[in-house]
């Protein structure tokens, strides 16, 4: 897929991941360990949006599970409070559709879950 925005230098890269999943989280911290210099992660939008105004992530990564209620809303205020990050979302099988419509505006990857390793460290 091409991105949007360029991906920033992987050693200086600052992720934040809002993850539904204990599990899914459980590898993003073991894979982008490899791969970001710094990380954090959350379970909401909210604290994802809270996050967003102290700091300015390079990559954000959402599960798309947590923007069921209107993942449109939910982008325009992710980007709102992150305006330069790179979006990535993460989808199930059954989301994916929904997802990748929101390529269009202004996400930069949708990976599905459950996500390989190798995957991980090479679009994140």
């Amino acid at each position: 897929m091409t991105s949007s925005t360029p991906y920033p230098s992987p050693a200086n890269a600052e992720l934040l991941a809002a993850l539904a999943s204990p599990t899914v989280r459980a590898l993003f911290e073991q894979t982008c360990g490899d791969v970001c210099s710094r990380r954090a992660f959350v379970s909401s939008i909210a604290e994802l949006l809270e996050h967003l105004s102290a700091g300015k992530p390079d990559i954000v990564l959402i599960d798309f599970e947590l923007m069921t209620h209107d993942p449109e809303e939910s982008l325009a205020q992710v980007r709102g409070a992150g305006p330069e990050a790179s979006i990535v979302i993460l989808a199930k099988a059954e989301e994916s559709d929904s997802a990748f419509r929101l390529l269009s505006n202004g996400v930069s990857d949708v990976i599905n879950l459950p996500p390989h390793r190798l995957e991980l460290k090479l679009r994140v």
